[in-house]
């Protein structure tokens, strides 16, 4: 079994410190962000997408700390019908999967059709929260980007 952390909570340290401080909590792997909500700034994406020889320094860095590289993390809605919110995460999880691929990584986004501004009274459920548009309506909308 492999215990971990995901990296955004080191977002103030450069990508060989928050790697090193994992290994000495005794951790063995990383899950690094790669847009959404958060800012990336332990994956330089363009470069990496770019560039065989930086995709393969970049992974040199996990090795020499003894770290895995688990996955990449685009923490962000792709589904979000704000023409400032959605486009762009969607954008960053295609970015984030073409660049797992190329690292032999995986790539995840956790809130697909979540609306992160709803307050509603009772536990949230993405597609299916109270007061908000009715899934179907959320599907045809959000559904022509992919």
């Amino acid at each position: 079994m492999k215990l971990g952390a995901y990296t955004a909570c080191l977002h103030d340290q450069p990508l060989p410190e928050a790697l090193k401080i994992l290994k000495d909590m005794g951790l063995t792997s990383a899950e690094i962000n790669a847009g959404g909500f958060d800012p990336a700034p332990h994956l330089p994406i363009a470069d990496l997408l770019a560039s065989d020889a930086a995709r393969q320094e970049y992974l040199a860095q996990f090795d020499q700390a003894g770290i895995t590289l688990t996955g990449l993390n685009v923490n962000g809605n792709p589904l979000n019908p704000d023409p400032e919110v959605g486009p762009k995460h969607a954008q960053d999880l295609r970015q984030a999967i073409t660049l797992a691929g190329l690292l032999g990584s995986a790539a995840s986004s956790p809130c697909p059709g979540c609306r992160p501004r709803i307050r509603a009274a009772g536990p949230r459920r993405g597609w299916s929260t109270p007061g908000t548009a009715s899934s179907s309506t959320r599907w045809t909308t959000s559904g022509a980007r992919w």
